[in-house]
């Protein structure tokens, strides 16, 4: 009779063989048999069965064989609150919406993670073709914000209203942005994140929007043509000449006149050199560094709207061809002092 070898090895290792039904030992191991077709079979806890008919011939006497078993698997699926986290099956991060295949008769280790909420992580083992949903509710870490204003405002979390202050919230150890608004005031924002180890403490006065526009406004600036303009905060001033000064008119009469928003005042006259870019072929009187003379009031109003426009500002002055129609109130253009500014800068 014929005989032979059979010389098998596994991944893992450890593997049961049988032969014809009967068991001969573990892999790695070397095996007689006799010459004709052997049903071989290697069985391992966890991995699919691995079953090949191998055919000793006088020809074929030896034959060697190194296994790469493959798991048994099962189908997990999973429900998750709240959604959007990071979930992991043993350390490999993976897609929450989808089911996924995995081992089965082995401990596969999920973690769930979400930023302001508690780590969850269980283990589940599942039998070969099983199917399973697991459901993980993550807890939230709280932490406290106390936030007190002058005056009382609005709050508002993420853009969704939470009342007026003073106000204490509880919320989710995640960034959120705070928003205190009143009308008249400018709006304050503030990001913050909670934590559970102690509270977030907010205290704001707010400001009125004229007042916080100029803390924001520089004290001076120059615009595209050269002109340096400077900001002045006028006060209540009298107006006018008293009859005995020398050269009071008779329609001059002394009166109170208090003006009430702070203005930009160019700090030197309009030059002649300034005013050629406005105007093609004016030459003006004197040179380039004098100031421009002889205009009609028109022409200063339409110079005004066209420095307006080359700084892309709304134009002050509502004019025809050559005439004057009114004025845009809302405007931030440039335009021609008042004569109470005049006289008050003066």
């Amino acid at each position: 009779p014929i005989g032979g070898i059979l010389e098998l090895s596994s991944v893992p290792v450890g593997a049961t063989v049988f032969v014809n039904g009967i068991e001969k030992g573990r892999t790695p191991v070397t095996l007689d048999v006799p010459g004709r077709i052997n049903k071989l079979e290697l069985r391992n806890s966890g991995y699919q069965p691995t079953i090949e008919s191998l055919e000793i011939t006088n020809a074929r006497r030896k034959i060697v064989r190194n296994y790469r078993l493959e798991r048994r698997t099962a189908n997990l699926a999973f429900s998750l609150s709240p959604p959007g986290g990071q979930l992991f099956i043993d350390g490999r991060i993976i897609d929450s919406s989808k089911s996924h295949i995995v081992a089965a008769n082995v401990d596969n280790k999920i973690t769930y993670m979400l930023e302001g909420y508690f780590p969850a992580s269980l283990a589940t083992r599942l039998a070969p073709a099983e199917r399973k949903t697991i459901s993980i509710e993550l807890k939230p870490k709280i932490g406290i914000v106390d936030i007190q204003t002058q005056p009382a405002t609005n709050v508002f979390v993420n853009g969704k209203s939470a009342g007026e202050t003073p106000v204490t919230l509880e919320l989710i150890s995640t960034s959120h942005m705070i928003e205190l608004r009143r009308l008249g005031y400018r709006t304050v924002r503030k990001k913050v994140m909670p934590s559970s180890n102690g509270p977030i403490r907010i205290r704001e006065t707010l400001m009125t929007e004229l007042t916080a526009r100029m803390a924001d406004a520089p004290k001076e600036y120059e615009a595209k043509i050269g002109v340096t303009m400077k900001l002045f905060e006028p006060t209540d001033f009298v107006m006018g000449a008293p009859r005995e000064e020398k050269g009071q008119r008779a329609n001059e009469f002394l009166r109170k006149v208090r003006l009430t928003k702070p203005f930009y005042a160019s700090k030197h006259e309009i030059t002649n050199a300034q005013f050629k870019q406005f105007k093609n072929g004016y030459s003006g009187v004197g040179g380039d560094h004098f100031p421009a003379t002889s205009l009609t009031w028109i022409e200063a109003a339409k110079f005004s709207n066209w420095l307006s426009k080359k700084e892309n500002l709304n134009p002050f002055y509502v004019l025809g061809k050559n005439e004057f129609r009114g004025i845009n109130k809302t405007a931030e253009g440039y335009r021609l002092l008042t004569e109470a500014e005049w006289e008050w800068l003066a």
